[in-house]
């Protein structure tokens, strides 16, 4: 079930964001996120336990997603591609955006099978001077 985040999910989403990046959002960044006007923030659940999170900025008839994540006992379940299903089905959108570390090899080919093209790079956008490669989907 896909449920709207709020503050009191994030200390699993911490625990999750701490195992899936090397430099993750902190607390206050979460929380910050979760109290501005144009997040769109979601959670997935099973049963009562959190496996998953986006963190994205509605704007318009656009969606740019900043953060999403998967318990590491809970991937490769298509749980990712159903939080963003579930963004195409909630808004009327024409776009989603999103980056993601030209590093990440199993977030690329998640977003490039689900219909995201290349549109771009950030040169040493990450903190380990990796490449941000910039992703675009475009909806019907």
């Amino acid at each position: 079930m896909i449920i709207r985040a709020s503050s009191n999910h994030i200390q699993d989403i911490l625990d999750i964001e701490r195992k899936c990046f090397s430099n993750p959002w902190s607390a206050n960044s979460f929380i910050s996120e979760i109290n501005n006007d144009i997040g769109s923030n979601w959670v997935y659940m099973i049963d009562s336990k959190l496996v998953g999170y986006l963190f994205g900025w509605y704007i318009k008839d656009e969606f740019h997603i900043n953060n999403i994540a998967v318990h590491e006992d809970f991937r490769r379940l298509g749980i990712a591609e159903k939080m963003i299903g579930d963004i195409i089905l909630k808004f009327i959108l024409k776009n989603i955006f999103l980056e993601v570390s030209k590093l990440n090899s199993r977030a690329i080919l998640l977003y490039e099978k689900i219909g995201f093209k290349k549109n771009g790079v950030r040169k040493k956008y990450y903190n380990d001077n990796s490449d941000a490669i910039l992703y675009k989907m475009e909806i019907r």
